[in-house]
């Protein structure tokens, strides 16, 4: 006789079963935006127009990371244009939050530089 929960009446196995499904999606997207981190920094970090603001690597690292979900067919075709806007956003989230305080690339390459040099 299966344990159940108290007050939900559900077997423990197939909790345990849809927690793991759980944790493998949340793996996934975690690895998926974990790329996306190090696309950002190497742009930044390879940039060519160092006075140039950070966001002005946004058009290059939205090309190449859609590029790369779409060849692994993570971007469903009919859903395609939602997903590059919100992408759009995140990226420029994420664009924010790693320099933020820093109004040109060359101002982020130099503290990411003293952060290194400590």
């Amino acid at each position: 006789m299966l344990d159940l929960i108290p007050d939900l009446g559900y077997p423990k196995e197939s909790t345990d079963e849809n927690a793991m499904h759980t944790r493998k999606a949340q793996n996934s997207i975690h690895i998926g935006f974990a790329g996306l981190i190090e696309l950002v920094d190497h742009h930044l970090l390879n940039a060519l127009v160092e006075s140039a603001r950070p966001e002005s690597v946004l058009d290059s690292v939205l090309t190449e990371y859609a590029h790369d979900l779409r060849r692994s067919g993570q971007i469903p075709a009919q859903f395609e244009d939602e997903v590059l806007e919100e992408l759009r956003e995140l990226t420029i989230d994420i664009i924010r939050k790693r320099t933020y305080g820093c109004p040109t690339i060359d101002a982020f390459r130099s503290r990411i530089q003293f952060k290194d040099s400590r």
